[in-house]
Order: structure tokens, then sequence, then C-alpha cells
């Protein structure tokens, strides 16, 4: 079993590093071209997943380098392109359609098993992983560069709780509701609130008129809200 994912953007790996020391004692950000997952151990995807969006977009653009019609391949399989279809990231083919692409296409069979092969896991610049000195083995997450956008997306690989990654304090577990798969939203969370935090903090020292001060609540459900007030 796989259960591959993309989580979130991250912008600001300073931002990133300095959260993760400050409130992940037992992990590290490290600079690494691999992050492990159950490819990694094992060579390959299970394929009980559709590929995470951002590799379907990566997959359609190889494709469409090699001449093939991929708004036409798409319709074959029932899924419907977007007009723009470098945003196919906000509704990505299920694994059902995932599945008619590889009885309706060589070429995309093809370029699955490439990306399946040697890409997914082999292809971060930085991974969140435990520190050597606690003893404990589990998968990483990945830090990938996004083929269009100048950001990195956490790639992670979340099946039984990431062989224990997702047990790391500050980190946050494995959530799934409605069908939808949550990890790491501790770390995610407290990333997201220093960025804006950080964003805040200068303009008040550059002396802008709108950011006098501002005031950081915890709310019932666990969310973070921050109120500026002008000067």
């Amino acid at each position: 079993m796989s259960h591959i994912e993309s989580g979130f953007c991250i912008t600001d790996l300073n931002v990133l590093n300095n959260v993760i020391k400050n409130t992940c004692p037992e992990l590290e950000l490290v600079k690494s071209s691999t992050y492990r997952t159950w490819v990694t151990d094992y060579g390959r995807l299970a394929a009980d997943y559709p590929l995470p969006a951002m590799y379907q977009l990566i997959l359609l653009n190889e494709l469409r380098k090699k001449g093939v019609n991929i708004r036409e391949l798409c319709a074959k399989a029932g899924y419907e392109l977007p007009e723009n279809w470098v945003e196919m990231e906000k509704k990505p083919w299920s694994l059902e359609q995932q599945n008619k692409l590889k009885q309706t296409s060589p070429e995309f069979v093809e370029e699955y098993k490439r990306i399946e092969q040697q890409v997914i896991s082999k292809d971060s610049e930085y991974c969140i992983r435990y520190k050597p000195e606690t003893n404990k083995c589990g998968y990483e997450i990945g830090l990938v560069k996004h083929p269009i956008r100048n950001e990195y997306v956490m790639m992670a690989d979340w099946y039984n709780d990431g062989h224990g990654l997702f047990k790391a304090q500050g980190l946050g577990g494995v959530n799934q509701s409605n069908g939808k798969t949550e990890w790491g939203n501790t770390l995610k969370q407290n990333y997201a609130v220093t960025l804006v935090e950080e964003k805040v903090q200068q303009e008040i020292a550059q002396g802008n008129p709108a950011y006098g001060s501002y005031t950081k609540t915890t709310l019932a459900d666990g969310r973070i809200k921050l109120e500026v007030q002008s000067r």
C-alpha cells in the first residue's frame, strides 16, 4: 500500500527551519535529494491511490511535450481537463479515471512508470526526518520544488502514520474524514502563523501606518487568529 500525498506549500525555508527547531524537538530539516516512502522501500507504487496532483501535472506535461493530445486522451478516460490545463491540481483525476487512462494509452503507462520508478521520492531538495540521535526511524517528508510555481511542496506517505513519523512531537498526526486525508497540521499551522506574524512585525518595524500592533488568539477549534490594528 502507498499513500503518497502532497500537503502544503512552503515559500520560506528559514521560517520552516525555525519552526521545526522550536516546536518539533525530535525532527530536523536537512538537504536531501530523496525522502523515504513506500516507494523507496519497495520500488513501486501500490496503485491504490491516484498520483498526487503535482505528479499528474508533470505526467501530462511530459506527454504534451511528446506530441500527445492530452485533452483528447483525458476525455477518453472520462476526465475533463480544465480549459487552462495547468490548473488541474485543483481538480485532479480519480483512481478510476487513472486506471482508464492506463487502459487507453501506452504512452500514459510508460510515463506513469517513469514517474513511479525515477521521480517520486527521488526529487526532493530537502526533507524533514527524525534526528539520528532519537534512534527512531520512519518515513520522511520531502520538500519538492513545484514544476511551475516558485515554492516547495511537502510530500509524504501517511501509510501507518508514516511508519511512526506522524507521531513526532509538534508535527501533527494523520486525520481522515469525508474521504479527505490531512497530516502534519500542527507544523503547517505553526509555519503559516509564523510566516504571517513575521510579515506583520516587519511592516510595524518599517512604520507602515496600517500596522500599529496585533493580537494573536487561539480559537476553540484550535485555529489561530491574528488581528492587526493600524497606528
